[in-house]
């Protein structure tokens, strides 16, 4: 349930329906928990591309989000999971953080 809600917001977000996008992602987040480094690591990546969604409409909620992800993700423990598309995805999200904060 919780993989079909964010495939379906992924889809959304590919169709620039990002507030359905996020609404979706969002559901989809309650269906993945944090018991092991593993999971940890796959709900970040859920956080990861919901704040570069969120990144469209709500940039405050979106670097809050961000900020914490990357944090997460980059911590010795959950980085031996990350792949290579995920690493292009982080970049995506700390360039968002980079742009956001030269606009401040």
């Amino acid at each position: 349930t919780g993989i079909s809600l964010y495939n379906l917001g992924m889809a959304y977000a590919m169709n620039n329906e990002f507030q359905k996008s996020a609404d979706f992602i969002k559901q989809a987040l309650q269906y993945f928990k944090e018991s092991s480094n593993k999971e940890i690591y796959q709900k970040s990546v859920l956080e990861i591309n919901l704040g570069i969604i969120l990144s469209e409409f709500d940039k405050k909620t979106a670097r809050t989000l961000l900020k914490k992800s990357i944090e997460r993700i980059e911590s010795k423990d959950i980085k031996i999971y990350s792949s290579d598309n995920q690493n292009k995805r982080m970049e995506i999200a700390k360039n968002i953080l980079k742009s956001n904060d030269e606009k401040l």
